[in-house]
């Protein structure tokens, strides 16, 4: 299965967290091989395309201020890099903090791993780039990423969203097919209010799992604050179907009415 959010990230679509706190162990962030490279594939990029130009669009523009300008567009639309800090955070976490959550010998198996995996993003071909070659770079056992997730929460209920938002997302690049990791990665991005990537997660999780009813419910809520009353009422009709057919639990219930409330005082306005 080919990643969907691997894809959307390739081409544009990224993370961007709205001022999640951050530990000060992971605060400064140093230009490494990687991110050398890439600033390497964007000047070449930018010449080519300045050479195919010729005449410029705008006359206005010096060579320096189109190249600049040329710079700024395609970083912009370089989103594998949200992929890479992303990774690169919870590998780092997981390294420095894994034996708080781990034992020594599954520790000792992660810590080879994603030593595996940093060797990997570092030889990665930016020239040739896509999603296969990344989801063959970042692969985990099963039970690691059952360790992972225990991370994952602890972090978030820490208060420590963009580590958990990291460990998340990275758990969705090595094991695409587990509905659990989408829907949690979507449960931290509504927080932070990226509800581009929460739709995009909970989308992914209804995919992978059509009768789990909190992801359809967690997309009405991610329409509510985006103020689409079509979009919450078509989710709010699949999570009563849902409702009647499989046997869910009370919170679930809950829920769909408190949608319903707030989507009737937000009519009353």
């Amino acid at each position: 299965m080919v990643d969907p959010l691997l894809f959307d990230l390739i081409h544009g679509i990224g993370v961007a967290p709205n001022n999640p706190r951050i530990s000060p162990a992971h605060k400064t962030v140093q230009k490494d091989r990687f991110d050398l490279a890439l600033d390497e594939a964007i000047k070449e990029q930018v010449n080519s395309v300045i050479a195919k130009e010729g005449l410029f669009e705008n006359k206005l523009l010096t060579v320096s201020l189109r190249s600049s300008k040329l710079e700024h567009e395609i970083r912009e639309t370089a989103s594998f890099t949200d992929v890479r800090n992303n990774v690169s955070l919870a590998v780092k976490i997981l390294q420095e903090e894994g034996l708080q959550y781990f034992e020594r010998v599954e520790y000792d198996a992660l810590f080879e791993s994603l030593n595996e995996i940093n060797q990997h993003i570092d030889a990665l071909n930016l020239k040739e780039l896509n999603d296969e070659a990344l989801q063959a770079a970042l692969t985990i056992s099963t039970s690691s990423g059952r360790y992972i997730l225990k991370v994952g929460i602890d972090k978030y209920e820490q208060g420590l969203i963009e580590e958990s938002l990291a460990i998340f997302f990275f758990l969705t690049i090595v094991n695409p097919i587990e509905p659990d990791y989408w829907f949690r990665l979507g449960l931290v991005a509504k927080k932070c209010e990226n509800y581009s990537l929460a739709l995009n997660s909970f989308a992914t999780s209804s995919e992978l799992a059509p009768e789990f009813i909190g992801a359809h419910i967690y997309t009405a809520y991610c329409h509510l604050k985006m103020h689409s009353k079509e979009n919450v009422l078509a989710k709010l009709t699949e999570a009563k179907k849902i409702q009647e057919t499989t046997q869910v639990e009370e919170k679930w219930r809950q829920h769909i009415g408190d949608i319903e409330n707030l989507l009737a005082l937000s009519n009353s306005y």
